[in-house]
């Protein structure tokens, strides 16, 4: 009969030595109250998990420290000393899951476009209905190597860009969740998570996958566009809208119209999201758009869409062709980027005149050349 390993040849060589599913290792020089123990488990020769083993009362409060060898003998000493101390959260009974952290920090973001992109990460990794194991698991418990797993499945089905998003969704989560616990103005409803690391810093965006496109669209192609859109009716009218105004998509479809003759477009792109408010003059054209049902109607993003997806084309490249077609036309880059919303904030001194000047003459005048370009003019003009 074979001679079991004694208990205790706790070493990190006896450990990592260890291949025998089933067998487990006690750390009997550890001395924790109550009777908790720490063992190591080994589920295969590549798989062995540390628990911290534990009873209250006739329940089984034993809890999942990580795994070896990736936290060491002394690592997992100190962190087991620490939950029995409550001088570290329990995960047996604190931290919020990954569902909730990702939930928590979209609501955190307000009414910014970036919510709604934090929201369809996470559905997109997760699934619609929060199907994936990692959605119920502790966001605490998340580990760097599960994550990795994720988004390379995603990868290998074809998603480059939105890996590389998705990534960094899930790394301002883990951020944002590791700040939280201690946010005196956080909602009771909101749950502690008790991140002391962010598991997705090891893992490198991909720039391979950021390769800027240079795609412009011909004028013949941008006419053909617009005859599409213009056959679709009033589900035609937000992509109408789109081209006529160059604004970004989601940005676009949360305006509002000031005073009649205006369009507030609010910009959370870039660093912080910093909220830069953009405001258009509404042109006859534009208008026009508007009373179809632009902003209203549902339907309209997914029309423009399909109708460029059907060319090989996406929202972006239209306003790529609008900058370069104001370049070529003798525009200055600081009209381009007021119009654009690009590099509203470079300098002090242009977000003080773009805080006291809308700039809107200037901003119609190009609009104006931008129109005449891109649309099919109707005969009456």
């Amino acid at each position: 009969m074979a001679r079991r390993r004694r208990k205790t040849e706790f070493t990190h060589l006896n450990l990592l030595a260890a291949k025998a599913p089933g067998e487990k290792f006690t750390d009997t020089t550890l001395d924790l109250p109550d009777g908790a123990r720490l063992v190591l488990l080994v589920r295969s020769a590549d798989r062995k998990t540390w628990v911290l083993r534990r009873r209250a009362g006739s329940r089984d409060s034993s809890v999942k420290l990580g795994e070896f060898p990736e936290i060491g003998i002394a690592r997992a000493r100190e962190i087991a000393i620490d939950i029995v101390g409550r001088k570290r959260l329990d995960p047996a009974v604190e931290g919020g899951t990954l569902r909730e952290l990702l939930e928590a920090y979209a609501d955190h973001l307000g009414e910014r476009p970036s919510a709604r992109d934090a929201r369809w990460a996470a559905r997109w990794l997760l699934g619609k209905e929060w199907e994936h194991e990692l959605a119920r698991k502790r966001a605490r418990l998340v580990e760097t190597h599960e994550l990795t797993a994720l988004l390379r499945a995603k990868a290998q089905a074809g998603a480059t860009v939105s890996v590389n998003r998705a990534r960094s969704t899930l790394h301002a989560a883990f951020a944002w969740g590791a700040k939280s616990d201690n946010d005196f103005t956080r909602p009771e409803s909101v749950p502690r998570f008790a991140i002391t690391t962010n598991p997705v810093t090891p893992i490198g965006r991909q720039g391979k996958f950021e390769k800027p496109r240079k795609v412009e669209i011909e004028q013949e192609a941008l006419h053909a566009i617009w005859k599409e859109l213009l056959a679709l009716g009033p589900v035609g009218a937000f992509g109408r809208l789109a081209i006529l105004s160059v604004q970004r998509l989601r940005q676009l479809q949360a305006a509002e119209i000031l005073d009649g003759d205006k369009l507030l477009i609010r910009d959370t792109k870039g660093r912080e999201a910093r909220e830069k408010l953009n405001v258009l003059p509404i042109s006859a054209a534009i208008a026009a758009e508007l009373r179809a049902g632009a902003l209203e109607l549902p339907g309209g993003y997914k029309a423009l869409n399909l109708t460029l997806r059907a060319r090989g084309l996406r929202a972006t490249d239209i306003r790529r062709t609008a900058e370069t077609f104001l370049s070529e036309q003798g525009v200055v880059g600081e009209d381009r980027g007021h119009l654009l919303s690009h590099g509203l904030e470079r300098n002090a001194l242009v977000r003080k005149h773009y805080d006291m000047a809308q700039r809107l003459p200037r901003k119609a005048e190009l609009l104006s050349m931008w129109e005449r370009y891109a649309r099919v003019q109707p005969a009456s003009e």
